[in-house]
């Protein structure tokens, strides 16, 4: 009897294991996890609250759109960038050509968020 009860007892530990590693191996889906269509863009968009976060961590970085920068334009104040906004170069470079950032195009969220502030003129 006892040899019964430890070959059960085996055989259901062996389960046990079994399930656990096999519940363990999944593959999730990232796209699924994060969706890049989770971006809510606010009826209105401004640059002191929505715009100048994403231009003081992407564009205003040491050695580039700041004063003494190697990069052309100064976006430490909104006027230089409204500057970059008013001639057009602003939306070719970071929007359509995606060539800014450096690193690679901003989140889809950042560039709807950047798209919106355009659409409604580029407030402060």
């Amino acid at each position: 009897m006892a040899h019964r009860t430890t070959k059960f007892a085996s055989a259901a530990f062996a389960a046990i294991i079994a399930i656990t590693a096999l519940s363990g191996c999944y593959y999730d889906v990232e796209s699924e996890l994060y969706p890049e269509n989770n971006c809510e863009v606010p009826e209105n968009v401004s640059y002191d609250f929505h715009i100048e976060p994403i231009i003081s961590a992407s564009c205003a970085t040491p050695n580039c759109h700041v004063s003494g920068g190697n990069a052309n334009g100064n976006f430490e104040t909104f006027e230089g960038v409204l500057a970059k906004v008013n001639n057009g170069s602003f939306e070719e470079v970071v929007i359509i050509s995606q060539s800014m950032p450096p690193g690679g195009p901003l989140p889809d969220c950042q560039q709807q968020l950047i798209e919106a502030w355009l659409a409604q003129g580029a407030p402060q």
